[in-house]
């Protein structure tokens, strides 16, 4: 069914595992969230049953009624037809009708390969797609799921990610006496409670750590955690279990409350893991995206955060600005400060968000704050962000060069991961990674890093999340559109249970809708101003009579288009209005040789290609920067003035060893022939 799911939806050609089909399926919006987790209790089952032999009567009519409940929504969505059936029931066992199955097998299968004729009615138009989508998502609405139901379809998969061992059905104290092991992290359902039963407890080896409240997939949660506040003050130390102390008659320190369902922030009080930490009287509930790993919760309950701050306040900032160390300016010294003063004053907002100057010192700011919050132990663990695997690179190559107290770098005192680690352990302080990556290891991936992992996210380029470059789908991941590669961007940032500090020279539209208000800006005129940039020169604007005057056609005309098809040029319909293209963006999509060689033409009267100075021209795409450096060397040639090897070259993501080539261009006069 996921296959045909797959080819239906029209997804491409895949090569990989079931559980990787059916990632790729949610993560599009394909498969509803209760659909997905029947879909992986089915498969899961499956395995258990061929690979080890374990199962029971219950377990097989429980899968039964799911798989009835899947095909019900599958037929649904692909029939455009809807099913009033009964309530499932379970199917007389008869051994003689196994020859009558095997013929409805061959059927089905037959009819499996006429299905395929549908594809192309099923994706005939984007309106086609959307209507069978809602019709989805309307079916998946109509599957009812009891708590029982929500706990294994939904709950029990999740905290079995996050590291902890799960059976809302075998590790049970109420029907199976469960009690916590020394050296397991156990989420024992059904825990006792001095007349209550909690409905799951996590024990990191003997020791309560947590109370989950669950409720049925779709109602309400308790967003003020009142049933879990219940349990935490009933609880006992019966079974020989550790408590960790007493909060105002609360016995146990993290609460949780959750329905299973995907937190929406349109729908607050229905989605989410809402957590409370009880410790501290003004401590509020807020939702989570995932569970706590066991390490995460004995980490969070170990660290004492106003230690930290007090730590932070009182550190002085002189090493910063050593001149044997980062030598940091006072904007940046002041810069630093804004972000602290955020993080301990108002750390709910868990945004920050740093607004520098090209050419300012962002990357030697971030060194400083970086070094300080892993100092003061204000966050355990940094992930550093970025949208290309260059810009992690020389971030990288600035921490371990850069020296910042006692002549040491940040390497020679922390430990630093770089992007080939896909997990951090224990030790590591700082962690590289790419967006691209990170969308694989949290959302394609059976087996997520936690929420936990990192306490701290570092985004360079922070604008970039809302700009969506041609060449963005590095590491063999694409986004289908720049809607697309937002809410991926987004996903990431927001998955982790981590303070967020953006960084940026050119904030985009929308940027303070993810990180807010700059906490602090230092412009480009301000830098020139305090001699710290020079400013440029007046621009050359080049014009010619297509950026003048557009592209335009009147109403009534009969515009000609190239049809790729067929190979012809061909003349489109009478046009009802007036059809005006902008000039700008026409030229980034539609890469034409005349208009690039008239502006080059003017340019090779400007530059001087043996001058000392350096040029940067930036290309649409790969195959446009080919075109530039051709029509480069073709006009210096016809002028008279004939370029040396290396002078005009290719910096892309394609080019070979594109770090390699940035530093020499930062450090050489020209690149030698022998990298291009």
């Amino acid at each position: 069914m996921s296959q045909l799911i797959w080819d239906f939806e029209q997804m491409g050609e895949f090569e990989g595992t079931q559980i990787e089909r059916l990632k790729r399926l949610a993560y599009s919006g394909i498969l509803p969230e209760v659909i997905e987790g029947i879909f992986h209790t089915i498969r899961k089952s499956g395995n258990q049953a061929s690979h080890y032999g374990t199962g029971s009567f219950e377990q097989a009519k429980f899968i039964l009624k799911k798989a009835y409940k899947l095909s019900k929504w599958f037929y649904e969505t692909y029939e455009n037809d809807f099913l009033e059936l009964a309530e499932y029931e379970l199917p007389v066992i008869i051994d003689e009708r196994a020859n009558e199955l095997q013929g409805q097998l061959d059927f089905l299968e037959q009819q499996l390969e006429d299905y395929k004729s549908k594809i192309e009615e099923l994706n005939s138009s984007k309106e086609v797609q959307e209507t069978r989508k809602s019709r989805s998502n309307k079916s998946a609405r109509n599957i009812y799921l009891n708590e029982h139901d929500t706990r294994i379809l939904l709950i029990d998969p999740e905290l079995r990610k996050a590291g902890w061992e799960v059976d809302t059905d075998l590790l049970n104290f109420k029907t199976h006496k469960t009690v916590p092991e020394k050296g397991r992290n156990m989420a024992i359902a059904e825990w006792y409670c001095n007349g209550k039963w909690a409905d799951y407890a996590l024990f990191v080896g003997t020791t309560l750590y947590g109370i989950v409240e669950a409720k049925k997939y779709r109602s309400d949660i308790s967003t003020d955690l009142r049933q879990s506040k219940i349990y935490a003050e009933r609880v006992t130390r019966d079974h020989d279990i550790e408590l960790l102390g007493n909060w105002n008659d609360y016995k146990v320190p993290f609460l949780f409350s959750t329905n299973g369902r995907e937190y929406l922030e349109q729908l607050k009080t229905k989605s989410g893991i809402w957590y409370l930490d009880i410790r501290k009287k003004d401590n509020h509930a807020a939702a989570l995206k995932g569970w706590f790993s066991p390490q995460g919760l004995v980490e969070l309950y170990d660290r004492d955060l106003d230690e930290s701050n007090d730590r932070l306040e009182k550190s002085d900032y002189d090493y910063l600005q050593d001149q044997s160390g980062l030598s940091l300016r006072d904007y940046q010294i002041e810069a630093i400060k804004k972000v602290e003063k955020k993080i301990i004053e108002r750390p709910e907002e868990q945004r920050s968000l740093l607004v520098m100057a090209t050419g300012t010192g962002k990357t030697r700011t971030v060194i400083g704050l970086s070094y300080r919050l892993i100092k003061s132990d204000r966050f355990k663990r940094i992930l550093f962000l970025t949208d290309r695997r260059m810009l992690a690179t020389q971030a990288i190559g600035s921490y371990q060069d850069n020296r910042i107290e006692n002549l040491n770098t940040f390497a020679d005192v922390y430990q630093l991961e770089e992007l080939k680690d896909t997990t951090p352990d224990g030790e590591t302080r700082l962690h590289f990674a790419t967006v691209q990556s990170m969308v694989k290891r949290l959302f394609y991936n059976d087996s997520p890093l936690p929420i936990d992992s990192y306490d701290c996210i570092i985004i360079d380029e922070a604008h970039r999340g809302y700009n969506l470059d041609k060449e963005i789908d590095e590491e063999d991941l694409s986004f289908k559109d720049q809607d697309d590669y937002v809410s991926q961007y987004k996903k990431v940032i927001e998955y982790f249970n981590a303070y967020i500090i953006g960084l940026t020279a050119t904030p985009a539209l929308h940027t303070t809708q993810i990180f807010g208000e700059p906490v602090f800006s230092y412009s480009y005129r301000q830098a020139v101003l305090d001699g710290h940039l020079i400013d440029y020169e007046p621009p050359y604007n080049i014009k010619t009579k297509l950026n003048s005057k557009g592209i335009v056609w009147k109403k009534g005309e009969r515009p000609k288009a190239y049809n790729p098809e067929t190979g012809k040029i061909e003349e489109l319909a009478v046009l009802e209005d007036e059809l005006k293209f902008d000039v700008d963006q026409f030229n980034k999509l539609v890469i034409t040789e005349p208009f690039n060689r008239a502006v080059i033409k003017q340019l090779v009267q400007i530059i001087d290609p043996t001058s000392d100075e350096k040029t940067l021209v930036f290309a649409a795409r790969d195959e446009h920067a080919d075109l530039i450096v051709s029509i480069f060397k073709e006009e210096y040639n016809a002028i008279g003035l004939p370029v040396e090897q290396g002078t005009i070259e290719k910096i892309t993501g394609k080019s070979y060893n594109p770090q390699e080539l940035t530093t020499q261009f930062k450090n050489e006069k020209f690149l030698p022939s022998q990298s291009r």
